[in-house]
Order: C-alpha cells, then structure tokens, then sequence
C-alpha cells in the first residue's frame, strides 16, 4: 500500500471511530429517534455524508454502535464466560466449586458494568433497547445476555439438577443477574441517596462483594428448593 492510500485508510478508519465514539453518546442522550444525523455528523466532527457512506443509513450506524458495545463487554467477560461453561462441563465440579464460579461470573460482571466508567455511556442505550427494543435488540441478546444467561444457567442447572432450558431455571438466572443490572439501571437513584456524583473504587468493590454474597444465599436456597420438589415427587 502507498503513502496516499495508507493515509487515506487511516482516515476512513479514524472517521469510521469517531462516528461510533459520537453514536455511543448521542444515541444514548437522545435515543433513536432523537438522534439526528445532523447532531451525530458534528459530535463526530465529520461531513453528514459519512454515515451512508461508511453505514448506509443512520439505523446502519445504530447497528455498528450496538455491536461495538456488544464487543467491548464481551473482550471483558469473554475469559469468565468461558470458564463458568468449561467448569459445568466437568463432571467431577464440586458444588462449592461451582458456586465459587458462579460468583466469579457475577464479580466480573458487576466490575464491568457498574465499575467501568464508559458504562454509563452504552448503559443508557442498553436500557433503552430493554424498554423499546429495535432490530438492534438481537444484536445485544445474541452478543451478551444470551451468552451471560447461558453460561449462568448452566452452572445453576448443575448445581439444581433442574434443565437449563426450564422456566425456574430460567427465572433464576434473570433473578441473579439482575443483581447487577439495577445498580446500573438504578444508578442516579443510589447516588443520590449516598449524597456522591459517583461511585468510588472502594464502593464498587463493597457492591461486588455484596452481589457475591447474594449469589451464594439465593444459589444455596435454590438447591434447597429443588431437593425438596424432588423428594416430593410421586413415583
């Protein structure tokens, strides 16, 4: 590749960079429908013909943004993701082990959606997909909630002997994970209580470290109620 051509890539590159920085924002205070390509093209600093020439359309820049965010928070849970499937996988997992994994799962989850500080800039556009789900919505259930939910559900449904794929298994996992979500989601409401405009390291920490406790006492209980509906059971 030439000087020309290299810079002309960089440029495009760059371009391409600053559109999805600006959509994570813009998108995020405005929603779809408030966000015009007139406010996207200057937050980005580029002509307003740059998003149908490297996006299509506006909705074609939306998708991008999603998928970025979709692919930052898995570059972060991806090594837990993964670990949680491989322990469920192993017959000879202990229940402390794999309660033990189950809270490492939700550690990480918590650090990286209520400690990251770019959280809050896609938070509002996930939240926003939760409300008033778009085509988008798919992106983000195949990307991360049904990767997360998997890989929770099946070290619950180890722990439980209840099928990943039943509806109390499935209500379980949503019930754990939403640990993490409502402090997030609920954000505003807690640092205003706490009198703060954010949340410290040391309170993050206090926060995974509660989720974890959480996660033990409903897991636990979990166990304790499927043992009792099984024993229960007519021959």
């Amino acid at each position: 590749m030439n000087t020309e051509a290299g810079r002309k890539a960089g440029k495009e590159i760059d371009a391409r960079e600053r559109l999805i920085e600006a959509g994570i924002d813009v998108f995020g205070q405005h929603g779809f429908e408030g966000a015009s390509t007139r406010r996207l093209a200057a937050e980005a600093g580029v002509n307003i013909a740059a998003i149908p020439y490297y996006y299509g359309s506006k909705e074609g820049l939306y998708k991008a943004v999603v998928e970025e965010i979709v692919q930052r928070v898995r570059e972060r849970l991806a090594p837990e993701i993964a670990s949680a499937n491989n322990l469920a996988m192993r017959e000879d997992a202990t229940e402390g082990e794999l309660i033990a994994e189950l809270q490492r799962l939700l550690t990480a989850m918590a650090l990286t959606i209520i400690g990251s500080p770019e959280a809050k800039r896609w938070a509002r556009i996930v939240l926003q997909e939760q409300i008033k789900p778009s085509e988008a919505f798919e992106i983000l259930f195949q990307g991360f909630f049904k990767r997360m939910l998997g890989a929770c559900g099946t070290l619950l449904s180890r722990l439980t002997r209840l099928s990943a794929e039943s509806e109390e298994l499935i209500f379980l996992a949503q019930a754990i994970l939403g640990q993490v979500l409502i402090f997030r989601i609920g954000e505003t409401a807690l640092l205003r209580r706490l009198d703060s405009e954010q949340l410290t390291p040391g309170q993050v920490s206090k926060l995974a470290g509660l989720i974890a406790v959480n996660v033990e006492a409903i897991t636990r209980n979990a166990i304790s109620m499927a043992a009792g509906q099984k024993g229960n059971a007519k021959p």
